[in-house]
């Protein structure tokens, strides 16, 4: 199947609009193993620059096998074709020749670029690569110096041979819209060819890469290997933990649990299970610093204590507990209790004051049976920070008795809440330890949402992060959009709102370029929209051929103008676009209807 909708050719970018029948993407499907192909035509004026780091971003590395000995066979198969077989069909279908055809040689470079998006394709089936870009980074990104370039994918082929007859697109059923593979594979602009074949969780991934070279020479060979790919937040669905607590000593480093990202895989081929990857050098918060810090992917105690370590990615995060013991005291540390207390601070019979404590205390934080005063405390915890079995509350504890303002017991149900040894004050100040270990609240680093526009709250849960508009969000009632996409009632319609950076998303801005150099109109703020569903806690699409779905979205002051008339484009895979018409008359917003799945979208005025 074939997705000829843009092409790049000596840095000038033109838009091919197909009738909107043939605009849709269609997939093609082995019934022997349940393959999917995309091609995708273009060529792209490059001068080699590697492009910046997406934003929204996270690293993982991905084991695979690669097996490029017979990846690289299909050279000599695209060779044979070009210079004995070389037909296409036409815009109008009809069967012509293709001729003058060279032969390809096999790049190295293009072999790179091949292998770096087959482990790619591995965690992200698309044209997009895995952190939200576009394919054409990946040249740039390696250093490829062509002036032209072109890509086919394929997924679920076990060999080369069937990959390539599956690229050939040379059937009964096939027509025009269908040869975007074959017509990259005759494309006279193109002298070389590489390719990326790996095998991951015994899928098979297939990455052809053309471009422009004199020379004959490949670098791939078979075997395991450990590749790097960034992905998007958005394909994020989970992330895990080694273990769920870990232990550090005050002024010693210790090693973070190592982080895993389940990817969600493109719906595309929604028959693959999705990919679980190690997190490089994830990014810990710790909840409380003065008893922890992180740096250079170590954890160090700064005084004993208690706290939890979280890393979050989009709508995705994952806390583990964290006990801070002093150097030399086992568990307690400088704060320790029970009927005697260990280190800076111990326990004894009565505690009088603002923070109470049990049967003796004389340290900054002590505990015991009894307590007065505004906080009071269980088995250990004086001064700010009270300790006990359980507590829920502003401030509890637990004891034969507490009188205060706030006490507890075994538990509580107010406002804070600790467990298993300690308590703190409105849930944040430092948690003490008696007998066991408190888990305090993680505080994290919060992101301004954009889910109100005029007043008006979105319809729908989600990550509403796009704050380069005025405001995002969905009108449509939630129990519409369920009932339209069929969704069951365990599952509930979810939402991502990103800002895009146009200089790292190349055709997607050239699409928006395209539509609105049509309607002779300015470009505003650009963004990613993604609607899904979540289930279970898992995030996935919904399908982009589903009802529609109303969005309102706030234009920046910067870009409003009376007397204009304001629409909004939609990019979807492949660079295939639309112009959505605005559908209401209030000054300041653009109200449009689009479909589910993830697209890029950009506010235009005219």
């Amino acid at each position: 199947m074939g997705i000829p909708a843009c092409e790049y050719r000596y840095g000038v970018f033109m838009v091919r609009r197909m009738p909107r029948r043939v605009r849709k993407v269609r997939l093609k499907k082995l019934k022997s193993v349940g393959a999917c192909v995309l091609g995708f035509a273009l060529a792209f004026s490059s001068g080699g620059m590697k492009a910046a780091a997406a934003e929204n971003t996270v690293n993982v590395q991905v084991d695979l096998e690669f097996g490029q000995a017979e990846a690289q066979t299909i050279k000599d198969m695209v060779n044979t074709l070009r210079t004995t077989d070389a037909w296409q069909y036409d815009e109008n279908n009809n069967k012509v020749d293709v001729p003058n055809l060279g032969t390809l040689v096999y790049d190295a470079k293009l072999e790179e670029i091949a292998m770096q998006r087959a482990a790619e394709l591995a965690l992200y089936y698309s044209h997009t690569r895995a952190n939200g870009e576009g394919c054409d980074t990946a040249f740039r990104d390696l250093g490829y110096s062509g002036w032209t370039f072109g890509e086919n994918i394929a997924a679920g082929y076990v060999s080369a041979a069937d990959v390539f007859k599956g690229w050939c697109e040379d059937g009964a059923d096939d027509n025009y819209s269908t040869q975007g593979h074959r017509r990259n594979m005759l494309n006279g602009n193109f002298t070389a060819i590489g390719m990326g074949h790996v095998v991951y969780n015994g899928t098979h991934y297939w990455a052809m890469e053309l471009g422009v070279s004199d020379a004959e020479s490949n670098t791939g060979v078979d075997g395991a290997k450990t590749v790097p790919v960034e992905v998007n937040y958005s394909n994020i669905q989970s992330l895990s933990a080694g273990k769920d607590s870990c232990t550090a000593a005050v002024g010693s480093a210790s090693e973070l649990p190592e982080v895993k990202a389940t990817i969600t895989q493109s719906s595309s081929v929604n028959w693959v299970s999705p990919a679980t990857c190690t997190v490089i050098n994830p990014e810990w918060i710790v909840a409380d610093p003065s008893v922890a810090t992180v740096a250079d992917g170590k954890v160090t105690g700064q005084k004993a204590g208690s706290t939890t370590l979280t890393v979050s990615a989009g709508g995705a995060s994952v806390t583990v507990a964290l006990e801070v013991t002093a150097d030399g005291q086992g568990s307690d540390g400088d704060n320790s209790g029970g009927n005697t207390g260990d280190g800076d601070n111990s326990g004894g019979n009565t505690g009088d004051g603002d923070n109470s404590g049990g049967n003796t205390g004389d340290g900054d934080n002590s505990g015991g049976n009894t307590g007065d005063g505004d906080n009071s405390g269980g088995n250990t915890g004086d001064d700010d920070n009270s300790g006990g079995n359980t507590g829920d509350g502003d401030n509890s504890g637990n004891g034969d008795s507490n009188e205060g303002d706030n006490n507890g017991g075994n538990g509580g149900n107010d406002s804070g809440s600790s467990s298993d040894g300690g308590s703190s004050e409105d849930g944040k100040k430092e948690s003490s330890s008696g007998s066991s270990v408190s888990k305090d609240e993680p505080v994290v680093v919060k992101i301004p949402t954009t889910s109100v526009v005029g007043g008006v709250a979105t319809t729908t849960e989600g990550v509403y992060f796009a704050s380069s508009v005025n405001g995002s969000i969905i009108t449509t009632g939630v129990a519409d959009i369920a009932k339209g996409y069929g969704l069951t009632d365990k599952e509930k319609p979810y939402a991502k709102f990103y800002n895009l950076d146009p200089k790292k998303s190349a055709l997607a801005k050239a699409s928006i370029d395209a539509a609105a150099a049509e309607q002779k109109a300015a470009v505003g703020s650009m963004l990613n929209i993604e609607l899904g569903k979540m289930s279970s806690g898992k995030y996935t699409l919904l399908p982009s051929d589903g009802p529609a779905v109303r969005i309102v979205l706030g234009i920046p002051k910067g870009f409003v103008e009376n007397g204009k008339t304001y629409a909004v484009v939609c990019v979807r895979e492949g660079g295939v676009y639309t112009v959505c018409k605005d559908l209401d008359s209030v000054a300041g917003t653009v109200t449009f209807e689009t479909t589910g799945g993830a697209g890029v979208y950009a506010i235009i005025k005219y």
